[in-house]
């Protein structure tokens, strides 16, 4: 049986190197076969595409002003998100967001990110974890590694994604009062769309494993 084709979209990697980060290949390779996609590439027939972390997405996209601790975003990553995202959306492809892949997806589906989140816990090492997150589906709890200082309470999750799992933000309310806590994980009510905010590819988790593969099938 021939392997699946995950495709990602290329970002510059140095002064001299254009390409895709070996730990996000290394996990898609898990998967399928990756392949990196080009800025003049409008729609490249992939059985999946992957949407990795990076910088923070333009507030423009979303309908805010920039907040004071946002960065400029990538410009080939924002480029995709502007010019090509849309396409493979249209086309039916399969697409999962890790991190900036996530928030990408969760704003095109019109949530409304948190620029800034002062107090979120974040991961000493890449792969070390940071916090738990449950489960909305089954209830587990499981933990996750964080590298982002961006995310989407669920009282601004677009209202065709559905929340897989969350993070209780305020240890002040209880975990059942979803309104405040952070998404975590997301899918798409009708479409082969899904993310997490954390990076799998770094950190492994069954969790995020099966949801990507569930977009393949």
């Amino acid at each position: 049986m021939a392997r699946k084709i995950i495709g990602i979209p290329g970002w510059k990697l140095g002064e001299n190197s254009f390409g895709a980060g070996i730990k996000h290949l290394d996990y898609i390779n898990q998967f399928g076969t990756p392949r990196i996609i080009f800025p003049e590439e409008e729609l490249v027939k992939v059985d999946l595409l992957y949407l990795p972390g990076g910088p923070d997405l333009s507030p423009f996209t979303y309908g805010q002003y920039p907040g004071f601790f946002t960065s400029n975003p990538d410009i080939h990553k924002q480029f995709f998100f502007d010019a090509r995202l849309q396409s493979y959306i249209d086309a039916g492809t399969p697409i999962f967001g890790v991190c900036l892949g996530f928030q990408m997806l969760c704003a095109k589906f019109k949530s409304m990110l948190t620029q800034d989140l002062p107090d979120h816990p974040e991961s000493r090492e890449r792969g070390e974890d940071a916090h738990d997150v449950y489960s909305v589906k089954s209830g587990k709890v499981f933990k996750v590694n964080s590298h982002h200082h961006q995310g989407i309470y669920l009282k601004n999750l677009g209202e065709e994604l559905s929340p897989y799992a969350v993070f209780n933000h305020s240890k002040k309310l209880a975990v059942s009062d979803y309104s405040y806590n952070l998404v975590e994980a997301m899918k798409h009510k009708t479409l082969p769309i899904a993310g997490v905010q954390w990076h799998p590819e770094e950190y492994y988790t069954e969790f995020a494993d099966a949801l990507l593969v569930s977009l393949m099938k």
